[in-house]
């Protein structure tokens, strides 16, 4: 088994999702993928822990944060030798998704990224196009990865720059997904504690756009507040001072914040 590091924010999402691999691990069966994001919804709920999520909570948000559990299995527990079953059976999704992004990477060539990751949909679903939603799932995983702490920053900024070129019809989906982000790192910055003031936070999320490529692409502070609040549960005093232009709203009002659908993404 591999040695887990935690990052300090993400601790109890890591403890839970350990908890759901114990779970599987426990119960000598073939688990299919319905059951598994059954398990993974339940180990969340009475922790009381949110997905990773953006603006809005689609309906599949659990399925999507089965991304976090193979991350987990994978790189932090070490589990792929012991349960190939698991891993290409109902997180086969995630696998293959990984397998293509390391592909992607190894050409850097637009035209071939595209070649491969048509002809991946196509085996998938019997479909060679690329739609918004299909792309979201599969920025899902080196999202994750770099959320969580497995994978660099900088291979989600060249998935992202290959992405672009090699699919330049859906760059205003990209550019929600690139805003999505640059909220998400922000609101984990802040309850991190490393952003303390207004100016401060805002300059943080402007160097991020920059480092992305998408200079004019920054969220504006009801998404970032969002995420920072149902995500990371920061206080509301520390959020009035890193964001003092949202006026001091209820729990209630904050979520219902979440009917602003930003993108397709999260």
């Amino acid at each position: 088994m591999g040695v887990l590091v935690m990052k300090r924010t993400h601790n109890r999402r890591i403890e839970a999702l350990i908890e759901v691999w114990s779970k599987i691990m426990s119960v000598n069966k073939n688990w299919s993928r319905e059951e598994i994001v059954n398990l993974l919804r339940d180990v969340y709920m009475k922790r009381r822990i949110e997905p990773l999520r953006g603006l809005s909570r689609p309906s599949d948000i659990y399925e999507k944060e089965l991304a976090s559990l193979f991350f987990v299995g994978k790189y932090g527990l070490g589990l792929l030798e012991d349960y190939k079953d698991v891993f290409y059976g109902a997180l086969g999704f995630e696998s293959k998704v990984e397998e293509v992004i390391e592909k992607i990477i190894e050409v850097n060539n637009a035209s071939e990224a595209r070649k491969i990751i048509s002809e991946f949909i196509s085996g998938d679903n019997g479909d060679s196009g690329i739609d918004g939603n299909t792309l979201a799932k599969i920025l899902r995983i080196p999202f994750t990865g770099v959320i969580l702490g497995f994978w660099p920053e900088e291979k989600f900024i060249k998935v992202i720059n290959i992405m672009s070129n090699a699919f330049p019809e859906l760059e205003s989906i990209l550019r929600k997904y690139v805003k999505f982000y640059i909220a998400f790192r922000t609101a984990e910055a802040i309850a991190k504690g490393e952003l303390r003031s207004s100016k401060v936070k805002e300059a943080y999320k402007r160097a991020l756009s920059v480092k992305l490529g998408f200079p004019k692409n920054v969220p504006g502070d009801h998404y970032v507040f969002t995420i920072a609040r149902e995500v990371f549960n920061v206080s509301e005093r520390v959020l009035q001072r890193v964001l003092p232009k949202i006026a001091k709203p209820s729990r209630k009002s904050s979520r219902d914040l979440l009917n602003l659908s930003a993108s397709p993404t999260d």
